[in-house]
């Protein structure tokens, strides 16, 4: 075989397996879309998502049939469908794979306004499970989704059943056992407080059937805790902090491989009141959500010179607090996320998540100290995870690109 046309064969194949590469080792980076997020000013839409940086996509939410609780549902059809005028969100996500072949995009259904008891009164009833497990087949189908995040809120609580930790794993199992004749992936969105842990969830069976765990690593503390707290600490001097629940999850049952750290694109506003401790929520901008702040907003406060906005670092938790007089608000921005991505990177975890696309600054309005270029950049939250996993990446891609090669040298005769 003449050398230039080992050459070529080798060039090609090299681009080949590249462009292939599409999850490194089980590397991934999964990106929360909230669907309403459509419906807030200023708007965000499917089309709106950089297909480059995620390597999934998870569609926040549908829900259960109310009247039988055993189907999948959309909960907001004129934003989800295209029936009635509807402006067919889900079809607009799901096409986004045109951009990024290697783009895969699931479906979550749950989240706190969907409650517990439907969820509890499905995973108890084998016949509920078997219709509901159909339903989702077909819902996968139709709308071309790669698979389903359940977000139960929680298991065992909020009108659930103290059986509600022995029967979740019976509807992942039954939900697996049919996904995988279609290829579809199953994940799950679970809580990183120890007593939504404690009583709702089965860890070694969860994490023996799904595909990963999503863990969510923020939201430690809130405006409803009526005080101030650090939302999403890397480290505290408790057990709400991000080591420590991924600790309790590696001990507990679950893989590393098994599991996707889930960080925040938003943070928690405070409003600091007479009484000593106690604390108000800030009103967003935008989100118009009182405590829950859009890192968008946030990074505007902190640009605008002259609204006395100022931030600082807090060394303990390894994250940023940006402070005016009595507001506070407490976040994550790329410094401190890039830290816990390489706690991630460390704890050789499957993953990294981000809850949620929608919040981050995805038109770029902001200069952020970390751009070095002095450039503005979208979706600087995402981009820093991003970032943090391409060394492991191109590392494992190219590891694996020798190995292909080293076989193709033994197999041919250069002569």
């Amino acid at each position: 075989m003449h050398l230039s046309v080992v050459t070529a064969f080798l060039f090609f194949h090299f681009c080949h397996l590249i462009d292939t590469q599409e999850n490194p080792q089980g590397k991934r980076l999964v990106c929360y879309y909230a669907s309403w997020a459509s419906h807030r000013k200023p708007q965000f839409y499917p089309v709106d998502i950089d297909t480059s940086l995620c390597t999934h996509i998870v569609y926040a939410y549908a829900g259960l049939k109310n009247d039988t609780a055993d189907s999948i549902v959309s909960i907001s059809p004129f934003t989800d469908l295209k029936d009635n005028y509807g402006l067919g969100h889900y079809i607009e996500t799901t096409s986004l794979k045109l951009k990024n072949p290697h783009l895969k995009v699931l479906l979550s259904v749950g989240g706190w306004t969907e409650g517990s008891i439907n969820y509890s009164l499905l995973a108890e009833d084998p016949t509920r499970r078997r219709h509901f497990v159909n339903s989702v087949i077909n819902y996968l189908r139709t709308y071309n989704f790669d698979g389903l995040d359940i977000n139960w809120q929680f298991p065992g609580e909020r009108g659930g059943s103290r059986e509600d930790k022995n029967n979740y794993p019976y509807l992942l199992r039954n939900l697996k056992e049919e996904f995988i004749k279609h290829n579809y992936i199953l994940t799950v969105f679970l809580s990183s407080h120890r007593i939504h842990v404690d009583n709702g969830y089965d860890l070694p069976a969860i994490a023996q059937t799904v595909d990963w765990i999503n863990l969510h690593c923020f939201s430690f503390s809130t405006p409803w805790d009526k005080k101030f707290g650090i939302s999403a600490p890397l480290n505290s001097n408790s057990e709400y902090n991000v080591k420590t629940s991924v600790e309790y999850y590696l001990t507990h049952g679950v893989p590393s491989n098994k599991l996707v750290l889930v960080v925040s694109t938003h943070g928690y506003g405070y409003t600091l009141v007479s009484k000593p401790g106690r604390s108000d929520g800030i009103i967003g901008l935008y989100t118009d959500d009182k405590g829950f702040l859009a890192f968008h907003e946030i990074c505007k406060y902190l640009a605008d010179a002259g609204s006395g906005w100022k931030e600082i670092w807090d060394d303990q938790s390894s994250t940023p607090i940006a402070i005016n007089g009595d507001n506070k608000i407490s976040y994550d921005n790329p410094r401190s996320i890039r830290l816990k991505v390489k706690y991630a990177v460390q704890k050789n975890l499957s993953g990294v998540g981000v809850w949620s696309l929608d919040v981050d600054d995805y038109d770029g309005d902001c200069l952020l100290s970390e751009d070095k270029n002095k450039e503005k950049s979208k979706f600087p939250n995402v981009k820093a995870i991003y970032e943090e996993l391409q060394p492991v990446f191109q590392t494992i891609t190219l590891e694996k690109v020798t190995d292909h090669i080293e076989v193709f040298v033994a197999v041919y005769n250069f002569e």
